[in-house]
């Protein structure tokens, strides 16, 4: 059976090392609070994706995460299989979490 892929998204607060790289790499808002979507199949991955770049493990939890229907956010989860909005929760300039390592 052939893999499925979702794309889950969320909010979600981001702190220490993380947060500095953000704003490194160009966050200027005043809040810690940052939209994350994942390419994955399952919320537990996703999940696991999230710890290993440093965010909190239940990063995605089933009464704050949804399958997203946007675009923009499927296109550059696809890509790159997990992004984060580079200008809060706004959701309109998007990074790789690969650069948070």
């Amino acid at each position: 059976m052939p893999r499925i892929d979702k794309y889950y998204g969320t909010n979600t607060m981001i702190g220490g090392d993380e947060l500095n790289k953000l704003i490194k790499l160009g966050y200027s808002g005043y809040h810690a609070q940052f939209r994350v979507v994942c390419k994955a199949k399952s919320m537990a991955e996703a999940n696991r994706l999230a710890e290993s770049y440093g965010l909190y493990k239940k990063t995605f939890t089933k009464d704050y995460t949804s399958e997203t229907g946007n675009k923009l956010e499927i296109e550059l989860a696809y890509k790159y299989g997990f992004i984060i909005a580079l200008d809060g929760t706004e959701g309109h300039k998007f990074i790789s979490a690969k650069e948070l390592l």
